[in-house]
């Protein structure tokens, strides 16, 4: 967690405050806590009370994770299992909502016990799917102690696909490398290319744009972790040449055309080191940067879209 806020893919506004003020041995052991102890509470048959306190404490952690970063979709859509640890009541109870009655009293929506039909039963569907899930995971439990050359942090191994393996931070990155694409018309003055939530100028604030996926500044944050486009990212040079054609659609993905639409003749992808700006003597800088070298290409002034066209056709397309 010392690094998880600083070199995590969209950082949002609140992300420096937890980076610096933050007690990162707490966050971790309850990190661990919550993911590997609390949350089988979502799946075992607890008492009602344990269970609201189970959905208290995953709900604390969800909120958590969406105030300090922009993790897309993800942890808004862990919300939604966490509501089912909650009944009826304890919503009638916190939001004053009217309790609804009847000849029996108050109905839970889930209950089996207030079906008119006894012989359905639901407790028979959870332990089928339970027995399902484990089956399914067997795969997977095995995968997390396979070589790393077979290991596969993001994958399915049924035919129909329904349970799947996603890692979404397999490891956290201690340094926050960015991509910064850069073009020119003349080979001399060279102009940024801005994007909707990565980081890029340094007086920028980070925005927050979560549940929204920004899914092309998230690949240029992957795309980094790798230290040659060819090794990471192959459709980057697709994405290089829309940019030197002006390609209104592909512009669209940008918060900053430095162009205005016009052509420019070359292009460039730089690598910086990018961290949290606490000096408190600064000019109201957000970001600190530091230049790590050339990304793309490796050697020359720049490419052109003739090089660009060379290799995709090197790649068969």
């Amino acid at each position: 967690m010392e690094y998880f806020y600083q070199t995590q893919p969209i950082p949002n506004p609140f992300s420096r405050y937890f980076h610096t003020y933050g007690c990162h041995t707490l966050e971790t052991a309850s990190s661990l806590v919550l993911e590997l102890v609390v949350s089988w509470g979502l799946l075992l048959p607890l008492p009602r009370s344990i269970l609201i306190v189970v959905g208290i404490l995953l709900a604390i952690f969800q909120i958590m994770l969406i105030l300090s970063a922009n993790l897309s979709y993800l942890n808004w859509l862990t919300l939604l299992p966490i509501l089912f640890c909650w009944d009826d009541d304890f919503f009638v109870t916190v939001f004053q909502f009217p309790s609804v009655s009847s000849n029996q009293g108050n109905r839970h929506l889930f209950d089996s016990s207030n079906d008119d039909d006894d012989s359905f039963n639901y407790a028979s569907y959870d332990v089928l799917f339970g027995v399902a899930m484990v089956l399914l995971s067997i795969p997977h439990v095995t995968n997390f102690f396979a070589p790393l050359s077979t290991f596969r942090m993001i994958g399915s191994f049924d035919p129909l696909q329904l349970m799947n393996a996603f890692g979404a931070f397999g490891v956290v990155s201690e340094e926050r490398i960015e991509l910064i694409v850069t073009s020119s018309m003349d080979g001399k003055l060279w102009k940024e290319y801005e994007f909707p939530a990565k980081p890029g100028n340094i007086r920028q604030r980070p925005k927050q744009v979560a549940p929204y996926h920004c899914r092309l500044d998230w690949q240029l944050w992957m795309a980094a972790q790798y230290p040659t486009i060819h090794a990471s990212s192959p459709w980057m040079y697709r994405f290089l040449i829309k940019l030197l054609e002006a390609d209104p659609g592909v512009l669209q993905l940008l918060s900053k055309d430095p162009w205005n639409g016009q052509k420019p003749q070359w292009i460039r992808i730089e690598k910086y080191h990018y961290n949290f700006n606490n000096d408190k003597t600064c000019t109201g800088d957000y970001w600190s940067r530091e230049h790590r070298g050339r990304f793309y290409p490796r050697m020359g002034m720049g490419a052109t879209l003739t090089d660009l066209w060379r290799q995709v056709d090197r790649q068969g397309g």
